[in-house]
């Protein structure tokens, strides 16, 4: 990947993954939410990874853990809105409506692609969340009171407490045979 921040390749992620996998295997770890934010850059190119790079890396991704005797889930990754929504907000405190992003410029339909084929193939879970973020038309960044981002593309944590029982209701059927 392709550090915007750090201006370099960021060569900290094979590390740290390799770590994490170690450190599930000696926790006894069953079942794995495989979250990706789908805007990484490429080191090459320093734009979007490609979907055959997501695929390659995705794929390598569920062989390691089904290798080590954990089930993936596939968890879809969260609408781009493309902007500090704090900022945007701030700027337009009137009309928030100009800070919402509309779904198919926040959501990746190549990457979506992927990841349904890949849980399909692998027979791997997919939690799909477009609806817990977006209508047909748009994806807001204020449900109700609720700041949906606190930057250009994390939630916020009142946000994702809000979620919290769409989680559980959506989690419950694919991790429940483990608690039996």
């Amino acid at each position: 990947m392709w550090s915007k921040v750090l201006g370099r390749h960021y060569t900290e992620c094979d590390a740290w993954r390799e770590n994490v996998y170690k450190k599930m295997v000696a926790d006894g770890v069953k079942v794995v939410l495989v979250a990706q934010f789908d805007r990484l850059l490429s080191k090459e190119t320093k734009i979007p990874i490609w979907q055959r790079d997501w695929r390659i890396g995705l794929q390598g991704t569920i062989d390691i853990l089904k290798g080590i005797g954990i089930t993936p889930v596939l968890f879809a990754d969260t609408p781009f809105p493309a902007r500090d929504v704090p900022t945007c907000l701030s700027a337009s405190p009137r009309n928030i409506d100009v800070c919402n992003p509309i779904p198919s410029a926040a959501l990746r339909a190549d990457i979506a692609e992927v990841r349904e084929d890949l849980s399909t193939k692998n027979s791997v879970p997919l939690l799909r969340t477009k609806d817990w973020f977006c209508t047909s038309n748009i994806c807001p960044v204020v449900v109700g009171n609720i700041l949906v981002y606190r930057d250009d593309n994390h939630i916020t944590s009142a946000y994702a407490k809000f979620l919290g029982p769409v989680l559980d209701a959506t989690l419950e059927p694919v991790v429940s045979w483990y608690s039996k």
